[in-house]
């Protein structure tokens, strides 16, 4: 007996509990209705959602860790700040006004503005190639 894995419309907001609980009645549902089919394999993710779900939920997001140099850190912070206002500026946005995609051409204009004074830092994404920014 084969099983498909649950067919769900992907949403961006659904929690990473919410998906490996997903995960978990998935293959609880292997091992409860066919036993004998790859119950090893089963029995080895299993073990691997409760080692998952047993971390931190929410893993915090990695970041350069020149960010955290005490030299380097002010720099590339007073950077953020410059790339900010240039792309505010460029769209004629105040204060927390939000546009999409905004996020990930300001940390462009950081790491060419960082790149000039010599400083090879790498933006949220690059960091974290697995999570989505808007």
């Amino acid at each position: 007996m084969a099983f498909d894995l649950p067919v769900q419309p992907v949403n961006p907001k659904t929690s990473r509990r919410e998906r490996l609980e997903i995960l978990k009645q998935y293959y609880l549902r292997i091992l409860v209705e066919d036993p004998l089919e790859g119950t090893q394999f089963d029995c080895a993710v299993l073990d691997k959602i409760k080692e998952i779900k047993d971390r931190e939920e929410d893993e915090p997001l990695k970041h350069d860790p020149q960010e955290d140099d005490p030299e380097l850190g002010p720099i590339i912070k007073e950077t953020a700040e410059e790339a900010k206002r240039k792309i505010y500026e460029k769209y004629g946005l105040k204060g927390s006004e939000y546009r999409p995609g905004i996020g990930h051409e300001m940390w462009t204009e950081q790491k060419r503005i960082l790149k000039e004074k010599g400083i090879d830092w790498k933006s949220p994404k690059e960091m974290n190639p697995y999570i989505i920014f808007d």
